[in-house]
């Protein structure tokens, strides 16, 4: 285990420096997936000269590259063995890969290649190539698919600037069955089909999905949030399992937490906290402490947050999410159902406003 948790530090590091080689992710509001993807290497949302890149990231690859290989026979020779020995590649699709499990599987010398789709396109629209793939995109468009990034006015966006994602090719719809309506607001008069998703573009072809656009959330002061990212970010901690960020016309956001019960009643055993039900543990000072750090730990200035961004207050909800009620048949956030159902809790985020 020490060896596992050495080998994953070094090679973050070792890719970190890779990142910064390859260009800064600009900022938050630009290419907001890039915190997601900050410790296992960074797409290049801004153009640096090569040689530049190169010089920057040679020494410590150098220095790393030994411990990298004694971590790799020591620890992850086993793990490559148990897939067969002829194992290439694996392709991860139908949702997000979150970013600590590429690192993972990185760090273990596996290929992972995200994909990306949607049933509408039959479903591949694009994934990471297997010579070239590049940690924190989906990939390339897949080959006869045409994708383009454009504004709110249907203008196309450069490199590094987030809109939402169209796409065009053979895999394409004709269109919904008996629902022209439908149809004509997903699909324009070329071809074009409306994913939905807010997306960006690096300056080497590949893209990065950052949300929902139905899921952008709009401050009182008018600065737009997606709410995946930092949701993604707070479940990197061991005692959070699941978050749901609120804050539609609000001065702030708020978070509702849906805490690892395994996780934080260990923590509380281990650190001498008197409860005697979950329901008792959730609402001690102890726990309401502990969730609140990890909070500040992960949505910070220096994970990449802006400041509109920050967590000001959080409720931690004692039922659990369900299918058919908060969570869609995919396992997917229902964002009107969680309002809906908790808006007391909701309520009480925004009560000093």
């Amino acid at each position: 285990i020490t060896w596992l948790s050495a080998c994953l530090r070094l090679d973050r590091w070792r890719r970190r420096r890779k990142g910064d080689r390859q260009g800064d992710t600009g900022n938050a509001g630009n290419a907001r997936n890039a915190r997601d993807t900050r410790d296992t290497g960074r797409p290049r949302f801004r153009r640096r000269p090569r040689a530049l890149d190169f010089a920057a990231g040679i020494l410590p690859f150098i220095l790393l590259l030994p411990l990298r290989a004694l971590g790799s026979a020591l620890v992850f020779k086993d793990l490559r063995d148990k897939l067969g020995g002829r194992f290439k590649a694996g392709i991860s699709g139908g949702g997000a890969l979150p970013a600590h499990v590429d690192s993972f599987f990185q760090a273990a010398g596996i290929l992972l290649l995200e994909g990306y789709g949607l049933t509408e396109s039959g479903p591949v629209l694009a994934v990471r190539s297997q010579n070239h793939p590049v940690p924190g995109t989906i990939g390339p468009a897949a080959p006869e698919t045409e994708i383009r990034i454009l504004d709110d006015k249907g203008r196309e966006l450069p490199p590094g600037r987030a809109g939402i994602l169209h796409a065009r090719g053979g895999q394409i719809m004709q269109g919904y069955y008996r629902r022209d309506d439908l149809t004509s607001e997903a699909i324009d008069g070329e071809g074009w089909l409306n994913t939905g998703d807010i997306a960006v573009r690096t300056w080497d072809g590949e893209f990065a999905v950052v949300g929902r656009a139905k899921d952008t959330i709009v401050l009182l002061g008018g600065e737009n949030v997606e709410p995946a990212p930092i949701e993604n970010r707070l479940k990197l901690s061991p005692y959070i399992a699941a978050a749901v960020v609120v804050g539609q016309d609000r001065r702030h956001l708020g978070a509702l937490i849906l805490p690892d019960s395994e996780n934080t009643r260990r923590w509380a055993d281990e650190n001498g906290v008197s409860y005697t039900d979950e329901a008792e543990l959730l609402g001690t000072p102890e726990l309401q402490a502990l969730i609140s750090n990890e909070i500040f730990r992960l949505i910070s200035a220096g994970a990449g947050f802006k400041l509109f961004e920050k967590i000001v207050r959080f409720t931690v909800l004692r039922e659990r999410f369900e299918i058919g009620r908060e969570l869609s048949a995919k396992g997917e956030i229902k964002r009107r159902a969680v309002n809906e159902i908790h808006e007391r809790a909701v309520a009480s985020l925004f009560d000093v406003d």
